[in-house]
């Protein structure tokens, strides 16, 4: 079944240019779902937006809303939404672990390291605010 959908891809963008081919290609589309042969949801999962228009199996109209849409929301939502939840007493252990200046000789830097990885997993602490931390502990005292 997926090497004829894959089949059928292959040809929907080879007829893309032909107007009389496209229309007997979405005809036969809108056939082979009607009569079942074919799951809708495949298709529709498989197949170019164009022809599924054309072939009546997608509404046009629902389809770009829906389109503009997530292209809006993966423009202009912000990913790191909820940094409220991470607490404040991770940030407090990593400073306190960062300003142990006994710690951070050339013999335990693995653990320090170690240790600063089990704080941001522990605490659910994001790492480019931990990074920015580190990088100021480390400009108040090379």
């Amino acid at each position: 079944m997926h090497i004829f959908l894959e089949i059928f891809w292959i040809i929907g963008f080879k007829i893309l240019e032909n107007k009389e081919h496209t229309e007997k290609y979405q005809h036969l589309l809108w056939k082979l779902v009607s009569k079942k042969l074919i799951e809708k949801e495949i298709i529709l999962q498989r197949l170019d937006e164009r022809h599924l228009i054309g072939s009546k199996l997608l509404n046009k109209s629902k389809y770009e809303k829906r389109y503009r849409r997530i292209q809006v929301r993966g423009k202009l939502e912000q990913n790191k939404y909820n940094l409220f939840r991470e607490e404040n007493e991770g940030y407090s252990k990593l400073i306190t672990e960062l300003l142990q200046g006994n710690n951070i000789i050339t013999q335990n830097l693995k653990i320090v390291k170690q240790n600063i990885f089990s704080l941001i997993g522990y605490f659910d602490i994001d790492p480019n605010r931990a990074l920015d931390v580190i990088l100021t502990a480390y400009e108040f005292y090379p």
